[in-house]
């Protein structure tokens, strides 16, 4: 098996390793979840830490993503082009009301912002133009920036699977080398589909990728409605790049809306990523 494959629960699609826990879609999938991540069968330490991992970075990609879509279309409503206005990039920084995007313009020595505005999850507030040398960004805020920029000139070659710019999220590692995360995410093809293939995670310090990762072998689109038009209950995806589930499964969860089985093909076991009030639980299945 290459990359991905699709399993499309309660549709005509089932793979054979998953037949058990299809069935047990009677029960509601996000409390099955949870009383199994209590118990995490089968887990080891080594697993389960990297599934509390997978957890925290997926919540905050998504959350810094809906940040950026919706600030910059708030943004754009401001400046008929960006472009004239020196705008480089964003940043996001995380505020006691929501997320702060801070979009940019790169000056011959560090950055200053141009807009502002804070995404508290439903609309963006706050918002704030700025001119020539009213809001020089923070050292910490011009590392954000500069780390953002430097896959961008690196030779890691990647899969395309959209024709559209790759979307970015820029979050601190928290080692001690003060690096950080820089996901490079494929744009939703279309409401109610999400992109499963295509993302990668390039960890930068000091202005260098020091390594990077893929997170499929292949493209995979997948949506929220099964045959007959029907929406689904949950779709299905066949992983063969780790052991657990990721950071991008919790993340595309999220942006389609349902719950979502991955198939650990080494080992035959199927994952719950689910979510219950905001928060994304990660579980054992079915084996």
């Amino acid at each position: 098996m290459k990359g991905t494959a699709p399993v499309k629960l309660g549709t005509t699609l089932l793979h054979g390793a998953v037949m058990a826990f299809a069935a047990a879609l009677a029960v509601p999938v996000a409390a099955q979840a949870n009383e199994a991540a209590d118990e995490r069968p089968e887990i080891s330490s080594e697993e389960a830490a990297a599934i509390d991992r997978a957890i925290a970075l997926g919540e905050t990609i998504y959350r810094y993503d809906q940040a950026a879509w919706h600030t910059t279309d708030a943004m754009l409503a401001t400046f008929d082009d960006p472009v004239a206005r020196g705008i480089g990039g964003w940043i996001i920084n995380p505020v006691e009301r929501g997320h702060e995007a801070l979009f940019y313009r790169p000056l011959t020595e560090g950055f200053e912002a141009v807009w502002s505005g804070i995404y508290d999850g439903r609309t963006v507030t706050s918002e704030q133009v700025y001119g020539p040398g009213d809001r020089p960004l923070t050292s910490a805020e011009a590392a954000l920036a500069i780390a953002g920029n430097a896959p961008l000139s690196s030779d890691v070659q990647m899969t395309r699977c959209s024709e559209q710019p790759f979307n970015s999220v820029v979050i601190p590692t928290g080692n001690a080398d003060g690096g950080h995360y820089v996901y490079f995410l494929v744009p939703q093809p279309v409401a109610g589909e999400v992109e499963f293939g295509g993302h990668y995670r390039f960890e930068v310090v000091d202005g260098e990728v020091i390594a990077h990762r893929k997170f499929t072998n292949s493209c995979l689109a997948m949506g929220q409605t099964g045959p007959e038009g029907r929406r689904a209950s949950m779709v299905g995806i066949a992983h063969i790049l780790d052991p657990v589930p990721t950071e991008i499964h919790v993340f595309s969860m999220f942006a389609l809306g349902i719950p979502v089985a991955v198939i650990t093909t080494a080992d035959e076991r199927v994952w719950g990523v689910t979510e219950e009030d905001g928060e994304a639980s990660i579980a054992v299945m079915q084996r």
